[in-house]
């Protein structure tokens, strides 16, 4: 790339407003990792061509580096007005819509990208990513092994395709694509924590850290990798360490909930914590997840008459060889009839492969107990 951007630089000595001098010198600057020096180059081919497609396309991925989201949207969107067919301006809108939550229109932009180009592995790519936000996880493998399968050393891909492995439960799978995706690309921080979070899953804690901290070496500012290396030192008994760790997460991402959620729970059990400054930080995180979150919520459908009998239902990803699941039953075995009827037990995510499952053992004993007590 640098003898292309010599040759480049020459021929702009030359002449000055040579298009393709001055594109050539943003592609290679932006193939280079140097996404600010792109810009400026694309913007003055833009500024002398405003009707060169390409050029607003590369220009919306560098922005997308830059993390100027919206941006690149615009600029993508201005692409593919001047030219839609370009099937390379609909995979950037898909990924700018994606790095925006806006994940439906991730999911058209991507698909339109195929349509154009079927063996575009890039868009597959991103299309396994936008199913997987929306835990369509047999989908999102699917694309993901199509990504795969047009481009085998496509390490991106094999990240992906560990990743919806890891969340069916695969994880033996998960692991091995993990280490094929590193393989291709050993300084892969995102690879290192989706192989620490497949070693976590299967009890490995020791080497979920290690590959944790193999993340956090090649990116000290992945907060998602803080907060599963503080996950990990929960586990291990260190809840100092876990606390640094979360914290760290949420000084990177503040808006990180899982992190907040996680280093709440970790200070329940924290002697020095007081019960007012354990109340005030639960305060925070409903102050700051809860009630922005309030305004998705749809009213009920139930009865509102306050005297009326209840209809009680009990959810938890923990029914099964979990505490939660073990005292739970005898709050059910203790259920009291006249206060509301039993209605059903929800697991939440997590399958159990026996235990406190809503059709196990211990929900179908209670759900007996309750309907002898119910009898007249």
């Amino acid at each position: 790339m640098a003898e292309a951007d010599r040759a480049y630089a020459a021929v702009l000595q030359a002449q000055p407003d040579h298009l393709e001098a001055l594109y050539g010198r943003g592609v290679v600057a932006y193939q280079s990792g140097r996404a600010a020096a792109a810009l400026d180059w694309l913007q003055r081919v833009i500024a002398r061509r405003p009707d060169a497609a390409v050029a607003h396309n590369t220009l919306a991925a560098a922005l997308q580096d830059l993390d100027r989201t919206e941006e690149a949207a615009v600029a993508a969107r201005r692409a593919i007005a001047l030219q839609p067919d370009l099937a390379e301006a609909h995979n950037n809108l898909g990924v700018a819509l994606l790095t925006l939550g806006r994940i439906e229109a991730a999911i058209a932009a991507s698909r339109r990208a195929i349509e154009l180009r079927p063996d575009y592995p890039e868009a597959h790519n991103n299309l396994a990513i936008a199913y997987e936000e929306q835990d369509r996880l047999a989908e999102a493998l699917a694309a993901a092994g199509r990504a795969v399968a047009l481009r085998p050393d496509y390490a991106d891909a094999h990240n992906s395709l560990s990743a919806v492995l890891r969340r069916q439960g695969k994880l033996d799978e998960a692991i091995a694509a993990s280490r094929r995706a590193l393989t291709l690309k050993p300084d892969d921080a995102d690879a290192h924590h989706n192989l620490a979070l497949a070693l976590m899953e299967q009890g490995h804690v020791a080497a979920a850290m290690a590959a944790a901290r193999q993340a956090l070496d090649r990116d000290p500012q992945l907060a998602e990798a803080w907060s599963t290396l503080g996950v990990l030192h929960q586990v291990h008994g260190d809840p100092a360490e876990a606390a640094a760790s979360f914290r760290h997460a949420l000084t990177l991402k503040p808006a990180h909930a899982k992190a907040l959620s996680n280093l709440l729970y970790g200070m329940n059990f924290d002697p020095d914590i007081s019960d007012d400054a354990l109340f005030a930080a639960h305060c925070e995180f409903e102050r700051s997840f809860g009630a922005p979150a309030a305004i998705h919520h749809r009213p009920h459908a139930n009865d509102p008459t306050p005297d009326r009998r209840l209809r009680i239902g009990y959810v938890s990803p923990d029914f099964g060889h979990h505490p939660v699941g073990y005292f739970l039953a005898a709050v059910l075995a203790a259920h009291d009839a006249g206060a509301g009827e039993l209605d059903r037990l929800f697991p939440h995510h997590r399958p159990r492969r026996d235990g406190l499952r809503a059709d196990g053992p211990l929900c179908r004993a209670a759900r007996r107990r309750a309907l002898v007590r119910r009898a007249p």
